[in-house]
């Protein structure tokens, strides 16, 4: 599943899954490709009521609103929490773009979600790229990672981070 080096150790180590690479990609691929969910406009007949208006204000009077459920905003029509995930993808990795749409695609569908992907130079170290890369984002959800690794550890650019 991890390729020809270091796959007899790693075996050794786990043991052999019997699943090739194209076997796991199939699989992954298998889960249904949907769009993320886009924050939807507030419809137009729905007025907010402000804590300034008068029908609610302290002394003024009060029309019944809040005793009228056709006159409440439904909730439903608000965007939902924005999650921020990134996605660190090692140049070696083949299919890489589906095996990314699959992950999206596995995300619950009733969020949205800002993707960055960033691609890991093989000629650079990986572990400062994504450094450097994750310095510049805040507030970040979850981390992926997409390499290829080996009984011995994970590649990621030109590094090769021991286990």
């Amino acid at each position: 599943m991890f390729g020809s080096d270091g796959t007899e150790a790693f075996e050794a180590i786990h043991g052999d899954s019997g699943e090739s690479d194209e076997q796991l990609l199939a699989r992954l691929l298998g889960v249904p490709l949907t769009s993320s969910q886009s924050p939807q406009p507030i419809p137009s007949e729905v007025k907010p009521l402000r804590s300034d208006d008068e029908s609610t204000a302290i002394g003024g009077e009060d029309h019944g609103l809040q005793d009228d459920p056709d006159q409440w905003v439904d909730s439903s029509v608000f965007a939902p929490f924005t999650r921020t995930e990134v996605v660190f993808v090692d140049s070696r990795v083949d299919q890489a773009d589906e095996l990314i749409a699959s992950l999206q695609a596995a995300a619950n569908p009733g969020e949205v979600i800002d993707w960055f992907v960033f691609r890991l130079q093989s000629d650079q170290d990986g572990i400062q790229q994504i450094s450097d890369q994750l310095s510049r984002i805040s507030n970040v959800d979850a981390v992926h990672v997409i390499s290829h690794g080996d009984g011995t550890g994970l590649h990621l650019g030109s590094t090769h981070l021991s286990l």
